[in-house]
Parts: structure tokens; C-alpha cells; sequence
């Protein structure tokens, strides 16, 4: 069978399958999120959210990645304890602690990016930019299909 002829669904879950196998292998990770730092996938993202987004409490961070407040807890105080973030009382309510990237947080995660973008660019570097910009756009697009069905759905889908 040609690969025209298997549903784009499929071949949409069979490379999403790939992706997710080569992306998630050690040597990859580290190149991808740890450059110069020992960071996580889910330290990256947390200090890319809170640059984007700003301060933070941890129940916000805890439901943005949908996870319990104890384990959003744990993940920012590792980030803590290494310099990466800060916590401070919420002026409005001093029960209540404000997440913050420190500058030695903003720098590893602009280290980290811009040795992500050197990255993709060597792995991309053979493609035509039009291509280049298609493959961004697509997977920005899905991405946010994503974020839309599990935001629609109120659940995690059982796919």
C-alpha cells in the first residue's frame, strides 16, 4: 500500500509515535533542554511559561500542566533550589507564594533556546524554507488543536 493511500490520520499517529520515540531519548534531551544545565523537559517548559506568561502561583502552574499542586510544587522547588526561580508572598494575599525566573533562570533558558534553535537548524538545514515555514505552521496549528480538544473535552482523551 502507498503511503497516499493510508488515512492522513494514521500517518499522523504513526510519525506523532516516531517523534515522540526519538525526541524522548536521552542523548536528545539533553542536547534539546539541558544545554549547560542539568534541565528537564518539564523545567524547560516551566521556565519558558513563566518568562512568556510572568510570576505565577504554583495552583496556576499546577493547572496549566495539569497536574496536582504537590507535584507543581516539587518540580519548582528543584527549580528553586538550583537558582532557576524564585518565590516571594503575593503582595495582595501573603499566604500565598509568586513564582518568578531569576536572571540566572532567564539565562539558561535563552542558552537553552538558542541551542535549540542551532539544533533545528542543522537538522532542518537541508529543507527548502518554504518547507521549513509549512512544517511550523502545521505543527502549530496541531498543537493548538490539542490544547482546544483537551481544553473542550475537560479530560485527558483516552487515545
Amino acid at each position: 500500500m502507498s503511503e497516499d493511500a493510508i488515512p492522513a490520520v494514521d500517518r499522523l499517529r504513526a510519525v506523532l509515535v516516531d517523534i515522540s520515540r526519538l525526541t524522548t531519548r536521552n542523548q536528545f534531551l539533553r542536547s534539546l533542554h539541558g544545554y549547560g544545565q542539568r534541565l528537564t523537559p518539564t523545567d524547560s517548559w516551566l521556565l519558558r511559561h513563566l518568562i512568556v506568561e510572568g510570576p505565577a502561583r504554583i495552583s496556576h502552574l499546577a493547572q496549566w500542566q495539569a497536574v496536582d499542586k504537590s507535584t507543581m510544587t516539587s518540580q519548582v522547588r528543584r527549580l528553586e533550589e538550583i537558582g532557576l526561580v524564585s518565590r516571594n508572598a503575593d503582595p495582595n494575599d501573603g499566604r500565598v507564594a509568586i513564582i518568578s525566573v531569576t536572571p540566572a533562570g532567564r539565562k539558561a533558558h535563552t542558552d537553552a533556546v538558542e541551542h535549540a534553535r542551532r539544533l533545528f537548524s542543522e537538522i532542518i538545514s537541508d529543507w527548502p524554507e518554504e518547507e521549513q515555514n509549512v512544517l511550523v505552521t502545521s505543527l502549530e496549528r496541531l498543537a493548538g488543536s490539542i490544547e482546544a480538544h483537551l481544553s473542550d473535552s475537560g479530560h485527558e482523551s483516552p487515545i
